[in-house]
């Protein structure tokens, strides 16, 4: 009975579903709405018109695949947030406080907090640090807190007792826990990765900025185009991190902080209207795939498999 214009698909789906989807509504447009990086061998399904657009959730992420031949198939999108779950009663904010909200694991550069929160403490030795979050955040069934490796660095770390007094390990928490705790911050602390795993849009410094927090994080990623230097943000380089001098002059240089969203997201609706839009852009020339688009796309899946597979074995 359905009878669609548009079927939208979160994240890559499975071939065998894409297939089925083209072989009921062959006329309906696919769109593939990302939010981490995308697999290269997904491309072949945009070659082959199993798909007509793939959607980035922002202008950094929509750039890795400029040297594609289907540019003009690649557009961004900011995604929207729960505003509605951060209309909370005014609170005092504590510019001494602040917290951690990327998850706490290697990737989003938790150990960089490490150097980090030292230079801070030498700064201002009232700070004081929430670390929320836990392993679970990357879809692990632990309960921990950190990674075997970063759990001990850790360790080392918080037996400076000037330092231990200092944190608290929060682990997971409510929503509305975490929100309360950001809106109570003078600071929020993000992803610090300078080595790779950038921020493709950054939801949480979006949530830190909608709660007056000012943001803390790397300048790689997203982050320099979802936040704004200097207004409501520090954003940290890697040559930062190996001069203590030059973090703290960057550090206690924040000037006039203005605590607010940066215009270029307030600029778009966050709603349908941004999707409806895209949707009459894509304008794509049905094709049903043949048997040839379909083994090209197997082929070249199982090549990417059999690739991962093998490189992973090696590095066991």
């Amino acid at each position: 009975s359905l009878n669609p214009d548009v079927v939208i698909f979160n994240n890559a789906p499975k071939l065998k579903n894409l297939l089925r989807v083209n072989k009921i509504f062959p006329r309906c447009q696919k769109i593939i709405w990302f939010g981490n990086p995308v697999h290269h061998y997904m491309f072949s399904y945009l070659y082959c018109r199993l798909i007509d657009k793939f959607v980035c959730v922002s202008k950094y992420h929509k750039s890795l695949y400029n040297n594609y031949n289907i540019r003009d198939r690649v557009v961004h999108i900011y995604p929207g947030i729960n505003a509605h779950e951060m209309e909370l009663a005014s609170k005092i904010r504590d510019e001494n406080q602040y917290v951690w909200i990327s998850a706490p694991v290697k990737s989003k550069g938790i150990t960089n907090l490490i150097q980090l929160w030292r230079n801070i403490l030498s700064i201002n030795p009232k700070a004081k640090l929430d670390i929320f979050g836990s392993l679970a955040l990357h879809g692990s069934k632990s309960r921990k807190i950190f990674e075997d490796d970063v759990q001990a660095l850790f360790e080392q770390f918080l037996k400076d007792k000037s330092i231990s007094k200092s944190i608290r390990l929060r682990g997971w928490v409510e929503s509305k826990v975490l929100f309360e705790s950001i809106k109570g911050a003078g600071y929020s602390i993000v992803n610090l990765n300078y080595d790779g795993s950038f921020e493709t849009f950054c939801q949480s410094a979006i949530e830190a900025q909608k709660l007056g927090s000012f943001v803390i994080g790397g300048n790689y990623g997203s982050l320099p185009e979802v936040t704004q230097q200097g207004i409501n943000s520090i954003l940290l380089g890697k040559e930062d991190f190996y001069d203590d001098q030059a973090l703290q002059a960057k550090l206690q240089k924040k000037l006039n902080p203005r605590h607010q969203i940066s215009p270029e997201l307030t600029s778009y609706a966050l709603s349908a209207d941004a999707w409806l839009q895209t949707i009459r852009q894509a304008n794509p020339k049905y094709k049903v795939p043949s048997i040839r688009d379909i083994f090209y796309i197997l082929a070249t899946a199982l090549k990417y498999s059999v690739r991962n597979r093998y490189s992973f074995q090696k590095a066991k």
